[in-house]
């Protein structure tokens, strides 16, 4: 028999608490178990005027700011919102079910001014996350490494694939370590950082970048995982993947692009001129410096006539696009930078927001007016499934 559906009528009072609603494993809760922001204030207290209006407490931002970089929200705007949505996220900033989110300006202005001046985040840095002492590379050349200033560990396993590598690394630090693979030029800072962070949970052995697969070789190996590696190696197997199944594993969550690898020369030339990084290109800006929009500002612009472009494959744009955008696939995009030139401003995107981000950054470091669409394909198909041409 079919139920009837119910109507859900107003109360005049409810009883709620958001601490009741945060499970137990949330990788957040375990963050807040070894997250100490008691000496903030005093450390930012210099900085701020003893006279005018209470500011916005400066835990809770940086609290905000873990949350975008524990789950790879690089748009502050973006950021607001969903700590406004996600009672987790609430929970972990300690903000009640009717507090109010800051404004996403409020953290443009400190992070470019009081933050900045007081380099409060690698301070927050270095008093969370265990310290890594030093840079080293397993195998190579020792001369001409060493002659760089650079440590090399031999290898004990040479020829036995990447897991014989950190079994090396384990081995001789014996403590934890931060595997970064030699052919991921796109890693920065801030990933490492989310990363390290994360191996430093109670119980975690492996902290693991995470896209739609697991990157052991972009990961902090505890020392506690050092017997599980060399049982792997010892047993013949040569999987990192396969022995994470093995361990207690933190996934953090980041952008395709930064796991991008680079295998030869070619490869190479190509990152280095679509990352801005040939002699006489300008660096990258800072992550979040542009623009993100959404696609409801997208369909106003684009009703005024706006430019799009879409920065995907051309077997993605092939399947669905939006009419009227005009196809410029990532890695050709230093190429045609003269396509983004226009009187106006130009819309950028690609599946997710992630290919679009990085072609406005490097553009936007040009000087052209750009901004990304928040979501891409996937979030205008969701609001406008109409008017995607396939």
């Amino acid at each position: 028999m079919m139920g009837p559906a119910s109507v859900s009528q107003g109360e005049l009072f409810y009883e709620f608490c958001l601490e009741d609603v945060v499970p137990a494993d949330h990788l957040l809760r375990k963050i807040d178990a070894v997250l100490d922001l008691s000496w903030l204030r005093s450390e930012l207290r210099p900085h701020y005027s003893h006279t005018g209006r209470p500011s916005v407490c400066p835990e809770l931002m940086i609290r905000m700011l873990l949350v975008g970089y524990c789950y790879s929200i690089r748009s502050e705007r973006r950021l607001c919102q969903e700590v406004e949505l996600n009672l987790a996220y609430r929970w972990f900033c300690r903000l009640g079910l009717e507090d109010r989110v800051p404004d996403h300006s409020t953290f443009s202005v400190n992070r470019h001014g009081r933050f900045r001046e007081s380099d409060l985040l690698r301070t927050v840095f270095e008093g969370v996350v265990c310290g890594f002492s030093a840079v080293r590379l397993v195998g190579g050349d020792a001369t001409e490494l060493g002659a760089l200033g650079i440590e090399v560990i031999p290898d004990r396993w040479p020829g036995e694939g990447p897991l014989g590598g950190i079994a090396t690394a384990l081995a001789a630090t014996a403590g934890d370590v931060m595997v970064v693979a030699c052919d991921l030029p796109a890693v920065d800072r801030d990933t490492l950082e989310r990363i390290a962070l994360a191996g430093d949970l109670p119980g975690v052995d492996v902290a693991v970048g995470s896209t739609d697969r697991s990157q052991p070789l972009l990961a902090r190996w505890n020392a506690s995982s050092c017997d599980r590696v060399l049982e792997a190696m010892a047993s013949g197997q040569r999987s990192p993947t396969d022995v994470l199944a093995g361990l207690e594993v933190a996934e953090v969550p980041i952008e395709e692009e930064v796991a991008v690898d680079v295998d030869d020369d070619h490869d190479l030339a190509l990152w280095r001129r679509a990352h801005g990084r040939d002699d006489g290109v300008a660096s990258r800006i800072e992550p979040m410096a542009v623009r993100d929009v959404t696609v409801e500002d997208l369909e106003s612009a684009l009703a005024a006539g706006a430019t799009l472009i879409d920065v995907r494959e051309p077997a993605e744009y092939a399947e669905a696009r939006i009419e009227g955008s005009t196809l410029i696939p990532l890695s050709t995009v230093p190429d045609n930078v003269e396509r983004f030139r226009s009187d106006s401003t130009v819309y950028v995107m690609c599946r997710s927001g992630g290919r679009s981000l990085a072609a406005c950054e490097f553009v936007a470091s040009l000087g052209l007016d750009v901004v990304n669409v928040e979501g891409g394909i996937m979030a205008w198909k969701m609001a406008s499934p109409e008017d995607i041409v396939s």
